[in-house]
């Protein structure tokens, strides 16, 4: 059987597309203080979540985790990467997200 003279080349390459380069999970750290802390029962989360969760969906499941945090999530604030946030945020692989309970005194 005879050998074809030249191998063929190709004439197409493959180009990735942005979205297929997302990973499917991203593992978020969540630090809760005070009040939070007593609440969840922990210092500090380490929680895998789907590509594309904001900060709202993640206070949603946190309420479903922790479960005594319930009553407090609507006062508490945010503070996303060190920064404080206000609204909804996008989250990324990697981030911190710091939990901050109301806080009252006189």
């Amino acid at each position: 059987f005879p050998w074809p003279s030249r191998t063929p080349s190709c004439s197409w390459t493959l180009k990735a597309s942005p979205l297929l380069l997302l990973p499917a999970v991203m593992q978020i750290k969540v630090c809760f203080f005070a009040a939070t802390r007593e609440e969840a029962g922990v210092a500090e989360a380490s929680l895998s979540l789907d590509a594309g969760t904001d900060t709202a969906a993640l206070l949603s499941m946190l309420g479903e985790r922790y479960p005594n945090l319930v009553r407090l999530l609507p006062r508490c604030g945010l503070a996303h990467n060190g920064e404080y946030v206000h609204g909804v945020q996008a989250l990324a692989d990697g981030d911190e997200v710091a939990l901050i309970p109301p806080i009252s005194g006189g």
